[in-house]
């Protein structure tokens, strides 16, 4: 039989080995991986060549990571019905892109993006002579050429579009990348696009962007989006949005907030989404940050 001192001496090593198991295994069970939805869509997401990582939502998931130590963190390429049919199946997923929904629980507004303008040549802008124009009687005048996806754009421009694509002097191309070319050799007068696609178009060809954004008359009852991180509709995901929310919520208070949201737009979308964010991102974002 072993004297008291010894038998005491064990028990409390195993007491020690035990608890510090324990609590190494409670840090691993912590450090939970955060998989973050991202897609082929530059500049909003660029996921390969030398402006990798650098896109809008690319910038916004390395910050929250960054801010969230406590978790792995992986970025996994789905498109929106996969990332939806994740959460209905109950996977635990976060879209740093989602524009408001009930597929998900979302965070207070992580982004303003424009609608779709009118990205014209500048060689045209000075015959138009407005900021705001209406696409329906353009899309019927001859005088210019105008170059369109067909079922690319929101339900009101495809309406739009639907009812003259028919038209001679409407180039119709099934990728948008063929168009900007083309508007960019002045073989179109104007497309319909969303200003930082175009700004990244033209450092991708190593030019001087040629063009100039205009309002569409037609989208401006929703003169801009607001976008939100969108997680699981779960304890998990309830979590991930509590801690998110304090994030942005801390970062807008620095004057830097804006840097990579407004990298990929044009001067004179910069002004307009400054005045834009000024007046509407903080909204939901006066409450204690502590």
């Amino acid at each position: 039989m072993k004297p008291p001192r010894k038998r005491n001496k064990l028990i409390t090593i195993f007491a020690v080995a035990f608890l510090l198991m324990f609590a190494f295994s409670d840090r691993l069970l912590a450090n939970e991986t955060v998989r973050w939805r991202v897609v082929d869509w530059p500049p909003f997401y660029i996921l390969e060549g030398k402006d990798k990582g650098k896109g809008i939502y690319d910038e916004l998931i390395s910050m929250l990571s960054r801010q969230m130590p406590e978790y792995n963190h992986v970025r996994v390429v789905m498109n929106t019905y996969r990332v939806r049919r994740a959460w209905e199946n109950g996977e635990n997923i976060c879209h740093p892109s989602v524009i408001p929904d009930n597929f998900s629980i979302n965070s207070v507004v992580n982004s303003i993006l424009l609608p779709h303008r009118l990205i014209v040549h500048k060689s045209m802008a000075d015959k138009l002579n407005t900021d705001q124009i209406a696409l329906e009687k353009l899309l019927v005048d001859e005088a210019f050429r105008g170059g369109i996806t067909p079922g690319r754009y929101s339900t009101l421009l495809n309406k739009l579009i639907e009812q003259h694509k028919w038209r001679k002097h409407l180039n119709k191309h099934p990728t948008y990348e063929n168009l900007i070319k083309m508007l960019f050799v002045k073989r179109l007068d104007y497309i319909i696009e969303y200003p930082p696609i175009i700004a990244y178009s033209a450092k991708q060809m190593g030019v001087k962007d040629p063009t100039v954004s205009l309002a569409i008359k037609e989208t401006q009852k929703d003169a801009f989006l607001k976008v939100v991180v969108g997680c699981s509709k779960n304890a998990w995901g309830k979590t991930l949005i509590e801690k998110i929310d304090l994030i942005l919520k801390k970062e807008s208070q620095s004057p830097a907030y804006l840097q990579y949201r407004l990298r990929w737009y044009d001067a004179a979308s910069r002004e307009l989404l400054r005045s834009i964010y000024q007046r509407e991102y903080f909204k939901d974002k006066a409450d204690n940050l502590n």
